[in-house]
């Protein structure tokens, strides 16, 4: 297997959608737009919701509920509460980095490999967080420091180039 010379780097769309929820719907994982690439393929922000609308549904058929809008909310609410306002805010600032690193991105990357590669630390934070489903308490420590490293083994003008995007990428 060859390695392919010419990547294609895209935009991955994933933007939370303004409402999560109407009369006797809700929307969850990619459709609610809670699916990042830059979180562990996604897969676990989709779980996250459909657990989160699982609970709400199971809730509401206790009370004989009619499943309005307003009665529903509480799956946007407990969205927001665990997963957007924590976990996936820091997933913006990766993919901010990561998708305007321009010509810088090869070289971006490559050392973000390399990081992994050399930091014993850094591999088992990516494999705790993997592991991690209370995404409630998700410690973001782990990921700022990667950060931190990560610019820190760039090469000089990459970090001229890049730094105002690491210090956007760490206040989103």
């Amino acid at each position: 297997m060859k390695k392919d010379p010419n990547p294609i780097v895209t935009n991955i769309s994933k933007h939370p959608i303004k409402d999560f929820t109407k009369d006797r719907m809700m929307v969850i994982g990619e459709a609610a737009g809670v699916v990042t690439a830059f979180f562990y393929e996604g897969l676990l922000c989709g779980l996250c919701s459909a657990d989160l609308a699982a609970k709400t549904i199971k809730s509401l058929i206790e009370m004989n509920s009619s499943f309005s809008q307003i009665e529903l909310c509480n799956y946007e609410k407990e969205l927001y509460h665990v997963l957007l306002n924590n976990y996936f805010a820091n997933g913006e600032g990766s993919e901010y980095l990561f998708y305007n690193a321009g010509t810088h991105v090869k070289t971006l990357w490559s050392t973000y490999v390399k990081l992994i590669n050399k930091d014993k630390q850094i591999r088992r934070e990516i494999w705790e967080a993997y592991r991690m489903h209370d995404l409630e308490n998700y410690d973001l420590k782990g990921t700022r420091r990667a950060g931190r490293l990560l610019f820190s083994m760039l090469p000089a003008l990459t970090k001229v180039a890049l730094g105002g995007k690491f210090i956007k990428a760490a206040l989103m």
